[in-house]
């Protein structure tokens, strides 16, 4: 993508953002964390993996997005967000039901079978880690304020 943008991923990499102070470096990893997931797998995907914090994580992505003013990604939020809250309580009983099985990784795969369909959202490439203005809204985002984010990782 750009040196700026691996240079500040390697600061990140193995910051667990839930665990860092505020800051706009923190929203941006958060919203880099939420990328990823949906990238990776969709609504549902993000909601196993960050159960039961998905909320806190999608708030900084949230604030990310509106700093780099990527309104096409804040736009389409409040459908993701309905989604989450509507599934989180099965998400949340299937992950205590995991607990107890021999096979906890079955666990995900029963889950994602039976929920990805119905979460789904056309929104969701909106969201893509290789979606053209997200990236260019991130990169322009990180060259304005790079003092900024790069002095408060690992804080």
């Amino acid at each position: 993508m750009s040196d700026l943008y691996d240079e500040f991923n390697e600061l990140w990499t193995g910051v667990d953002p839930l665990h860092a102070p505020p800051s706009p470096a923190r929203d941006l990893t958060f919203a880099e964390r939420f990328e990823g997931e949906m990238t990776n797998g969709g609504i549902a995907q993000f909601l196993w993996n960050y159960f039961p914090r998905w909320e806190e994580t999608l708030d900084g992505a949230e604030r990310a997005y509106r700093a780099m003013g990527a309104e096409k990604q804040l736009a389409a939020l409040p459908a993701i967000r309905a989604k989450l809250r509507e599934f989180a309580p099965l998400c949340g009983k299937r992950i205590e039901l995991a607990k107890n099985e021999e096979e906890p990784g079955q666990a995900f795969e029963v889950w994602y079978e039976s929920a990805e369909e119905r979460m789904s959202l056309p929104e969701e490439p909106l969201f893509y880690d290789n979606e053209p203005a997200l990236t260019a809204a991130r990169l322009a985002y990180l060259e304005a304020n790079r003092a900024a984010l790069f002095g408060c990782a690992r804080a």
